[in-house]
């Protein structure tokens, strides 16, 4: 088996467990990678795709940093330790 981050690489995955067990998966949790989509869909029409906690949490942190330099950049000098997040 394949150890790429590619679709063909999820394929080979869906291929040897075989279509009946590959329709039978219900949720898969998975990055936001393309390829990996495309191939749930292909051998798992009926499952759900979920964020896994890695890359969500990791789309929060992002976006409470870009909240927090915004702020930042409204203060005043003497105030902006306040945003650093520290």
């Amino acid at each position: 088996m394949s150890d790429s981050r590619n679709q063909e690489a999820l394929d080979e995955f869906f291929e040897k467990i075989g279509p009946k067990k590959a329709s039978k998966i219900e949720v898969v949790a998975t990055d936001q990678h393309a390829g990996y989509a495309k191939s749930i869909r292909k051998y798992c029409p009926r499952a759900k795709q979920v964020l896994d906690k890695f890359h969500l949490m990791r789309h929060f942190e992002d976006a409470v940093n870009d909240s927090r330099k915004f702020i930042a950049k409204l203060l005043n000098p003497n105030d902006r330790k306040l945003a650093s997040g520290r």
